[in-house]
């Protein structure tokens, strides 16, 4: 064991001094040249790995700036995301049983979801070119704001269905509408605070997103466990979108409130 460390300390020590002598040889090259003077070698490493001292062009954007919260508008596009998305994860998660628990068979249950998200794929696609054109575009905010207030409406109707073709027909409609607010959420984050700052408000955005989709889950499970009832989960869903959609809309009619009256000024002076 002795000669064993040893001769490993001496292996050691042999490598130690071949690489001084390597990165001796390097720096009297570099220095030689003009031109790698930037250039400097990597103590750390064992191969000497060239590393340029040169700082990068642009700064690193951070994923969380909190100086945002300070916009109200943000603050509020922010908050009612939260809200819309602790109520609308629990429509797919329990669509299935509530079809069960109106006497449908697993399959028919089934297609409920399969029907959801088929218009919700298709209007993603649909919807991105219509808010896209020019005349619509202007108006996507608030267009939002109201797909909003419709996504709340048709959550609160779904327990009030009484077949299973209406509550098809509903469960379609409540797909073409999900997927135009997922759809078209970064854009409208876009027309909020402008494209300079997409990446530092989508990662307190999705902050926020995070913990609707932690509650609102549980949440609902907890409101259907105390009467074994799925009606109550669908209620509460659809009133909290609709207190999301009233918190946007509140900032909306602020902002144009502020925007006239920035304009009276303007032709004032």
């Amino acid at each position: 064991m002795v000669q064993e460390y040893l001769s490993t300390k001496l292996h050691v020590a042999e490598k130690e001094e071949q690489l001084s002598k390597s990165q001796e040889k390097c720096k009297s090259a570099m220095n030689s040249n003009p031109k790698n003077k930037e250039i400097e070698i990597e103590q750390n490493s064992c191969c000497g790995i060239f590393r340029s001292k040169s700082k990068p062009e642009h700064p690193r954007n951070k994923y969380l700036e909190l100086s945002l919260l300070k916009d109200f508008r943000f603050l509020s596009f922010c908050l009612a995301i939260m809200l819309f998305t602790l109520a609308f994860q629990s429509a797919f998660v329990f669509l299935p049983a509530y079809g069960k628990q109106l006497g449908n068979t697993d399959m028919e249950s089934a297609y409920l979801v399969i029907i959801t998200g088929a218009f919700d794929a298709i209007d993603r696609v649909f919807s991105g070119v219509v808010l896209d054109l020019k005349k619509v575009k202007r108006f996507r905010v608030y267009i939002y704001n109201i797909i909003m207030f419709l996504v709340g409406g048709v959550s609160i109707v779904i327990p009030m269905t009484g077949t299973y073709t209406q509550l098809c027909v509903v469960c379609g409609l409540y797909g073409l509408l999900i997927g135009i607010f997922i759809s078209q959420k970064s854009v409208i984050l876009v027309d909020l605070l402008g494209a300079e700052k997409p990446i530092n408000s989508f990662g307190l955005l999705i902050c926020f997103q995070g913990v609707g989709m932690l509650i609102g889950p549980p949440f609902s499970g907890f409101l259907i466990d105390i009467n074994r009832q799925y009606e109550n989960a669908f209620y509460v869903g659809g009133s909290s979108m609709f207190l999301g959609a009233l918190i946007l809309l509140t900032s909306n009619i602020l902002h144009l409130m502020l925007t006239r009256k920035g304009q009276c000024n303007e032709k004032e002076h």
